[in-house]
């Protein structure tokens, strides 16, 4: 897991994943494009994100290709035309069809 703020995350931090070889792991996962739209892609990417929620956390990298082993290959980055409707059609999918975590309630004496 990258132990930033999102927007503290600079490009060569990223690029830094590739040189020293970092692997995916429990609390890394690297996307080397945002998931398609179809029930696969979204499906498959919903996973990857409720994996995470309901374990320790994690960061999803997309825009770095891994070798096929997990491990950081190459910075491809992602395109900026049409990001923004991206964007907005995975925060949709992640609030309307992820359920939210039940609250854990204490058990009284």
């Amino acid at each position: 897991m990258i132990e930033r703020p999102l927007d503290q995350i600079t490009l060569d931090e990223i690029e830094a994943l590739v040189t020293f070889r970092r692997s995916e792991s429990r609390t890394l996962d690297f996307k080397e494009a945002l998931p398609a739209g179809d029930h696969k892609g979204v499906r498959d990417f919903l996973a990857d994100v409720t994996a995470f929620a309901n374990t320790d956390g994690g960061d999803i990298i997309i825009g770095v290709r891994d070798d096929k082993n997990g491990v950081a290959a190459e910075v491809v980055g992602i395109g900026r035309i049409g990001l923004d409707q991206e964007l907005r059609r995975i925060d949709d999918q992640l609030r309307t069809l992820v359920d939210h975590r039940v609250p854990q309630f204490a058990l009284g004496n």
